[in-house]
């Protein structure tokens, strides 16, 4: 069973990477996750009535609300970066550096955290790759600083809200963390981790940030409408508002996201028919958000959620449980063996499945532990799920679609220069973050 489990992850992990075609059916990360359901189910390795009923009356780790959460923050950031915001903000940013490559790279560090913070690291990727490349294509510096410090920024910042990441929605909901609690918690360390990124990826760059650059701008930013944009911006702080205060409040996170993304669709199709009239509607601003929604990672996910699940219901599950609970006699002996665990199975399975997996673990009944040091593993894996995407290219969806928009793009980051980087990077990044929750708790 052990072998089909594992198998079905690579397959699934495998043709996400490398999509392909069939006798023209695509094999991608929703057909094979669907494949690999049907599969588990006709080889009785899974009962559909058991899968069934596992979906639906399961409350506790169950990936209904966690997509509810994902896909609501997903179409009001797709929304609110249709209106043209941050490619009108990237313009200006480009100006403000008066071609100074120093400038410019402190810039796109700051540009990178608020996209982030306001929106998802896979709409900070989305957005400012194809605009580094435009740099590059018009003034032709050395880009890899600025993608770098992009990518890296996006993925350790996601961590900053519980909705940014599936990951953190996996975790915090499973565990009942609400939402102000959480960043109470992180923001010390997210500020470190984000200081790091930047201190260690200046100094392995500073050495291509010596010059300045010539560069003329001929790109006009696509702004449908300065209203549509300000009353985005406004609804979307209001969200962060009332998500900050929904442990005061006691609303859910998944009831406030959903209650704003009937707000956004509103104002979208409000906005369609004062504006937009002679535009086919399927060309409107809702029908294109609703369209850039990665419908994809639906079935990803609730394939990921079965394949742990019947991996807890295992022997090694309950053995690997023992042994996170044995020989441990100080925090410090947790901390290396969370932090080493958690990075090093997020590298194997993904960074989601690493979180479904040590959320059965936590909330499972053999995983005795003091609530002190619960506290401090949950915040861990955490920092783990979010940093695991800096550590190989292809193991996160942040990861895989950069990849993607760099070679449709022509720029090919190989394996090797992605490495290097890592290993200047993250490990230490890593630690000091951990260092930082040590302190925080």
């Amino acid at each position: 069973m052990i072998f089909c489990l594992l198998f079905s992850v690579f397959f699934i992990i495998y043709f996400t990477i490398h999509p392909i075609k069939y006798k023209k059916i695509p094999i991608n990360m929703a057909t094979s996750s669907i494949i690999i359901l049907v599969f588990l189910i006709f080889f009785w390795i899974i009962k559909y009535n058991d899968l069934l009923n596992w979906l639906i009356w399961n409350e506790q780790l169950n990936p209904r609300k966690i997509l509810l959460i994902f896909f609501s923050i997903a179409y009001i950031s797709i929304s609110t970066d249709k209106t043209g915001i941050f490619d009108i903000l990237s313009v200006k940013i480009i100006n403000f550096s008066k071609w100074n490559t120093k400038k410019l790279f402190i810039f796109f560090f700051l540009f990178a955290s608020i996209i982030t913070i306001f929106t998802s690291n896979d709409i900070t990727i989305l957005t400012l790759t194809p605009i580094i490349f435009y740099l590059w294509k018009h003034s032709k510096i050395n880009i890899l600083p600025f993608l770098f410090i992009e990518f890296f920024t996006a993925n350790t910042l996601s961590m900053a809200l519980i909705t940014w990441n599936p990951a953190n929605i996996i975790i915090a909901d499973t565990l009942n963390i609400w939402f102000f609690q959480y960043f109470k918690t992180m923001i010390f360390p997210i500020l470190v981790a984000s200081l790091s990124n930047y201190i260690i990826l200046y100094n392995i760059f500073k050495k291509d940030l010596k010059s300045n650059f010539s560069f003329k701008i001929n790109y006009k930013p696509n702004i449908e409408s300065y209203k549509n944009m300000v009353t985005h911006i406004i609804f979307m702080l209001f969200m962060i508002l009332t998500l900050l205060l929904s442990d005061f409040i006691w609303i859910h996170i998944y009831q406030i996201v959903l209650f704003y993304l009937w707000i956004f669709i509103l104002i979208d199709l409000l906005y369609y028919l004062l504006n937009e009239k002679n535009i086919n509607f399927k060309n409107s601003h809702f029908i294109v958000s609703f369209k850039k929604l990665p419908w994809s990672i639906w079935p990803f996910i609730y394939t990921l959620f079965v394949i742990i699940w019947v991996f807890v219901n295992t022997n090694i599950f309950v053995n690997f449980v023992y042994f996170l609970n044995n020989n441990i006699h100080t925090i410090l002996w947790w901390i290396l063996k969370v932090w080493f665990l958690s990075l090093f199975i997020a590298n194997i399975i993904s960074n989601q499945a690493m979180s479904i997996l040590f959320s059965h673990i936590l909330i499972n009944p053999n995983f005795i532990i003091n609530k002190e040091i619960l506290k401090w593993i949950i915040y861990s894996i955490v920092i783990s799920a979010n940093l695991a995407a800096n550590l190989t290219i292809i193991w996160s969806l942040a990861g895989f679609m950069w990849k993607k928009i760099l070679s449709s793009k022509w720029i090919n980051i190989t394996y090797f220069q992605f490495l290097k980087i890592w290993l200047s990077t993250t490990i230490l990044t890593a630690f000091v973050t951990y260092l930082a929750l040590y302190i925080i708790l």
